[in-house]
C-alpha cells in the first residue's frame, strides 16, 4: 500500500496510490473502531496493505 498525492486529485489530499480514495476516510472509519476488514467490505479496491499504510500515513502525519 502506497500513499500519494496529485494536485488535482480530491484537492491535492493524500489518497491511496491508484485510487482516488482519501486517506482521511479511512482514519475515520479506523477511529470509528473499524477494523480492517470492515473498511476493506466498504472499499473493496482496497488491500489490507492498502489500509494498513493509510493508517500508518495518518499516525505519522498526526506525530509531526
Amino acid at each position: 500500500g502506497m500513499i500519494e498525492r496529485h494536485r488535482f486529485v480530491i484537492g491535492n489530499a493524500p489518497v491511496v496510490a491508484g485510487t482516488r480514495i482519501p486517506v482521511l476516510a479511512i482514519k475515520n472509519f479506523n477511529e470509528d473502531g473499524y477494523s480492517v476488514d470492515q473498511i476493506i467490505d466498504e472499499y473493496p479496491a482496497l488491500s489490507q496493505q492498502d489500509v494498513l499504510a493509510a493508517i500508518a500515513y495518518e499516525l505519522k502525519d498526526n506525530a509531526a
